[in-house]
């Protein structure tokens, strides 16, 4: 006897199936919300951002948050403009997540909505090169170019790629580019003559527009071997000499890609933000750190080559090592990546990050913007690599045919059915009725375009699709207490609580593995140094106030028999005062155990307790 045959019929899941995968469990990666439905309350208040009063509040009622965890919890979301993308999703991760984050913020609205309540447990750091009062963190690529002369050459190559990603059209200059880019780089870190805290992209762009002197002199002067310094590198004079030997034709087309590349370094506000590094990217795993990527759409030509430089840097960080025990996560939340331009093989590395424990989400509002940068094959690459797909709404018609498809066919029973009614009175009457089996989608892309706003599609690999409810963070009860807070100091405590069901140990600094001696002149050992000290403590041992200047030679105990200093002379100890304090130490503790006394005088068992306490304070008192 055979049992019944499952169906390969595509459906939805429902609530008990949900939480027999274990989906309803919480940890990991907030993804949605299944059951329930998002309804509007009587409740006056004012909405965030349009400053608009609002008589209804909306609310979630019903329903299970939906999470992912493991290994593999990379994820892919589409979703047009105002479709929800960062309430539903970035927002209520940045509220629930208890590791390192490093999100995309466009707008800024992630950073004021969630940064008050992460700063509660983890160090929160704003990097907005662009802020027009200067209120952000610092960060300079050199300073994470490595030391070892046979990693800096791979690094400086890393960078600029990052800076002049291979366009579309002609990119016959930009291996070029990228060359001359690399060598006049490598000279400034090498060169003893410019000191460590000017080995950054401004002196950079200084030698290519030719601040000091021409750069195509001052390539031929590089260049000649009479001249040549001793310092200088066989990568870098390699690099840099033939670039002066070029035809000049040549070298104008490859100076001109060089020179719009760092074009925008060239703003006052972003040269200070990258003349130095206030933190260091490697840490992310060792200490719990919220970079939060703040900028405009309209500051995009500026600052996208800034931060398609530090994801790539970031990137490859994360992925030289596996993830060792006792280090934290970061969770990798990327909106309109895509407006950045191209990161050349970014894709290639966050497809792996995953396994490092860098799960990356990506957040777009159609496949056809991804396709204008990363092709076709790029953008499929991109979402093979993610275990979970979400979709907030489809407006393309590209987009809506590739979600039915995604979703699956099930079959669709039609009945048709013919009655005879007769011509004569003898005439046969009856009906006939034939079944026929068809596929059909599980939504089709018409019903996708007009999918309600408060619901969503969430596709998991391997399993049946999810009709959701979109869970905004504003409609949420337990996201709503911890969103808008103030930034405050973080406590002195070495673990927090508030966060789900997790608790948070802060680690404890440890000694710098780098001496003092070997702070030297190479490039970026200063900043090495310093970051594995002073830039792994926790945030409640970076706060400046905790910190109190001692005179020199104050934490020093002179040793038996070394004479002090004759210029500083101390009182003779004052016996009398340190009589008269131990005696009214002593009646303040009689006091207390009196009190304690009058209060237990209905339990002998205590009253002897606090006599027996009366006793030991009295003895120790009188050791004085």
């Amino acid at each position: 006897m055979t049992g019944k045959k499952k169906s390969t019929d595509a459906r939805f899941l429902g609530p008990l199936e949900a939480r027999a995968l274990g989906l309803t469990r919480t940890g990991g990666v907030f993804v949605g919300r299944i059951g329930g439905s998002l309804i509007k309350v009587p409740g006056g208040f004012t909405q965030r951002g349009s400053g608009r009063r609002r008589f209804l509040k909306p609310m979630l009622f019903g329903g299970k948050k939906l999470w992912i965890d493991g290994d593999d919890v990379g994820g892919f979301v589409i979703g047009p403009p105002r479709s929800g993308k960062g309430a539903s999703l970035i927002v209520p991760n940045c509220l629930l997540w208890p590791d390192s984050i490093v999100v995309l913020d466009m707008r800024g609205e992630t950073y004021e909505a969630t940064a008050g309540f992460r700063s509660k447990f983890s160090r929160v750091l704003r990097f907005s090169p662009a802020d027009e009062n200067g209120d952000t963190e610092c960060y300079n690529p050199l300073d994470f170019v490595a030391i070892d002369p046979d990693q800096r050459d791979i690094d400086i190559n890393s960078i600029a790629m990052a800076l002049l990603p291979t366009p579309k059209g002609d990119a016959y200059w930009i291996s070029d580019a990228r060359a001359l880019f690399a060598g006049v780089t490598s000279w400034v870190l090498e060169n003893p003559d410019i000191l460590d805290k000017d080995k950054n992209l401004g002196t950079v762009l200084n030698v290519v527009e030719g601040g000091d002197q021409p750069l195509r002199e001052w390539l031929e002067e590089v260049a000649n071997p009479e001249l040549r310094e001793t310092w200088i590198s066989s990568f870098t004079y390699t690099t840099l000499a033939r670039f002066a030997v070029m035809a000049s034709k040549q070298f104008d087309g490859i100076y001109g890609s060089l020179a719009a590349a760092v074009r925008p370094f060239k703003n006052n506000r972003i040269l200070r933000a990258t003349a130095r590094s206030t933190f260091d990217i490697r840490a992310m795993r060792r200490e719990n750190m919220s970079l939060y990527l703040d900028f405009r759409i309209q500051q995009i030509a500026s600052i996208g080559p800034i931060f398609n430089v530090l994801m790539v840097q970031f990137m490859d960080y994360m992925s030289r090592n596996m993830m060792k025990r006792g280090e934290r996560r970061v969770l990798v939340l990327l909106d309109e990546f895509q407006n950045l331009g191209k990161l050349e093989n970014a894709l290639t590395v966050a497809t792996v990050l995953g396994g490092y424990g860098i799960p990356c989400w990506f957040f777009v509002q159609s496949l056809r913007s991804i396709d204008n940068v990363y092709t076709r094959e790029g953008r499929q690459a991109l979402v093979n690599s993610a275990r979970a797909q979400i979709f907030l709404g489809a407006q393309d018609p590209e987009d809506q045919r590739y979600v039915s498809q995604l979703l699956g066919e099930r079959k669709e029973v039609t009945v048709d059915k013919a009655v005879s009614t007769g011509v004569t009175l003898f005439d046969r009457k009856g009906a006939t009725m034939s079944h026929k089996t068809a596929m059909r989608p599980l939504m089709r892309p018409d019903e996708l375009g007009s999918m309600n706003e408060t619901r969503c599609i969430i596709k998991l690999r391997n399993q049946q699709p999810i009709l959701g409810v979109r869970n905004f963070y504003y409609a949420d009860k337990e996201l709503t207490k911890r969103a808008w807070l103030q930034m405050r100091a973080p406590s002195k405590e070495t673990s927090v609580e508030g966060v789900g069901n997790f608790e948070f140990e802060v680690p404890e600094a440890g000694p710098s593995p780098v001496s003092a001696s070997q702070i030297i002149s190479i490039p970026g050992a200063k900043f090495a140094a310093n970051s594995s000290a002073v830039l792994r403590k926790p945030p409640s041992q970076l706060q400046p106030e905790q910190f109190h200047e001692l005179p020199e030679g104050a934490n020093e105990t002179p040793r038996p028999g070394q004479n002090s200093d004759p210029s500083c002379t101390s009182p003779a100890p004052d016996f009398k005062s340190a009589l008269d304090a131990s005696a009214l130490r002593k009646a303040g503790a009689d006091q207390s155990i009196e009190k304690i006394l009058t209060i237990f005088k209905s339990s002998p068992a205590k009253k002897r307790a606090a006599k027996k306490v009366r006793k030991e304070v009295t003895l120790a008192l009188a050791d004085e």
